[in-house]
């Protein structure tokens, strides 16, 4: 049946095609599978990478070394150099240290170690006794402009809470309904329980850091200011 020979050569070359195009889209099956796999190893790799990377700059790099030989090396900053910086001696700092150490303290983060309790307080006080602004403060313990910010308000905070009732007693009720009757009597102001006033104590121009003693009125003085009771 020579009329049929050519009717199964294509009969075998169609199924020789058919196996072919099964054979290819098998490999690439198998080809697209090794590489879902392979992506989703890079993404499980990269998350595993971002979760035990370590940042090498939390803030920006500054010299720390005035703030470190501060409390860690009495040979660089002699008592007198402490006392003229901070206007108070290192026990007095201390002390002052233990009452609002636990209200300033901060715990240790994976991500760095806080900035130790003393040098918190240290950067308070040399802004409130200097004058120093953020900027200047930022640059000489090596920390930045907003931390100091923080710093301040945090410290300012802890020693009010922790130090107004132990040196700053208010009237009890007795005592301020007996004054607000008398100031009323004395001037026709009702509700005034006690009066408030500054006074500039003259002194002559210290060594260092004068500017910061002279007052509007044109000479130096050092600022008070106390609450007067009715007596």
């Amino acid at each position: 049946m020579p009329f049929q020979h050519p009717f199964i050569v294509q009969i075998i070359v169609l199924v020789q095609i058919l196996r072919a195009a099964l054979d290819h889209c098998q490999q690439q099956v198998e080809e697209s599978s090794d590489y879902v796999d392979c992506l989703l190893l890079s993404l499980v790799l990269s998350k595993h990478n971002k979760r035990t990377h370590n940042r090498k700059w939390y803030i920006n790099p500054r010299s720390s070394h005035w703030a470190d030989m501060l409390f860690d090396s009495s040979l660089y900053f002699i008592e007198g150099d402490f006392q003229r910086t901070f206007r108070m001696s290192q026990t007095s700092f201390e002390r002052l240290h233990c009452l609002v150490r636990p209200s300033i303290e901060r715990s240790t983060t994976r991500f760095r170690r806080p900035i130790p309790s003393n040098r918190r307080l240290a950067i308070f006080l040399y802004h409130v006794t200097l004058g120093a602004s953020y900027t200047v403060i930022s640059n000489q313990f090596a920390v930045g402009r907003s931390t100091v910010s923080e710093i301040v308000a945090t410290v300012s905070k802890a020693i009010v809470e922790t130090l107004s009732k132990q040196y700053i007693r208010f009237p009890l009720r007795e005592e301020a309904l007996r004054n607000i009757d008398t100031w009323n009597r004395q001037s026709q102001i009702p509700g005034v329980i006690a009066c408030i006033d500054g006074c500039h104590i003259p002194l002559r121009r210290p060594c260092e850091s004068g500017s910061a003693y002279y007052n509007r009125k044109g000479h130096y003085s050092i600022n008070i200011q106390g609450v007067c009771p009715v007596e």
